[in-house]
């Protein structure tokens, strides 16, 4: 016999862990002159920026290069 509270807090378990792992990327171009290396703020990913190239960064870091200076976030669609 199951039971109808165990099954469903499982599949909202399982929901919440779906949401967790799909985070969308953003592009984000440098401005600035000289290369830096940037650590994830959320992921711990290290990330190396050359002046005036586009780099995909992971959702969950974007706030934090957001206050890096001469970073911008880049809208692709």
């Amino acid at each position: 016999m199951s039971c109808c509270g165990r099954q469903r807090a499982m599949m909202m378990a399982h929901e919440r862990a779906g949401d967790e792992d799909e985070s969308a990327p953003v592009w984000f171009l440098y401005a600035g002159v000289r290369t830096i290396v940037v650590k994830g703020g959320a992921t711990g990913h290290v990330y190396r920026f050359a002046p005036g190239h586009m780099l995909r960064v992971h959702g969950d870091d974007a706030s934090s290069m957001r206050e890096i200076p001469g970073l911008r976030p880049r809208d692709l669609t």
